[in-house]
């Protein structure tokens, strides 16, 4: 894996912390199947 393998994207199903449910703090491997969401 390399690191251009890692992505960021802001965190899900926590509305109630505000600002910071927006920032980029939900880490993921770019394709991997068991990430949920959008998918490209």
């Amino acid at each position: 894996m390399r690191a251009k393998d890692i992505v960021r994207s802001p965190r899900i199903g926590v509305d109630y912390a505000g600002p910071w449910a927006a920032r980029p703090l939900r880490f993921t491997i770019a394709g991997h199947p068991a990430v949920s969401g959008k998918k490209p």
